[in-house]
């Protein structure tokens, strides 16, 4: 999965903004709120690792970089 670019226009200039972003499912990942964001966190982390400006569900061993990318 990944998400476009953004263009913003601010102040008569341009600037790009680019997201990632990291997921976990509720209960696959757990039920409390640190399980969750714990996960979350770790793919955002991977998100990053692999080039930025995408998406990360999170996966069994994402946190080495062992998961495969999406």
């Amino acid at each position: 999965m990944s998400i476009q670019v953004a263009a913003l226009r601010e102040a008569c200039r341009w600037i790009q903004i680019s997201l990632s972003i990291g997921i976990s499912l509720c209960p696959e990942q757990g039920t409390e709120f640190g399980d969750l964001s714990r996960a979350s966190d770790a793919a955002l982390y991977a998100a990053k690792r692999d080039g930025r400006a995408c998406a990360r569900l999170y996966e069994a061993g994402i946190e080495k970089g062992s998961a495969p990318s999406q």
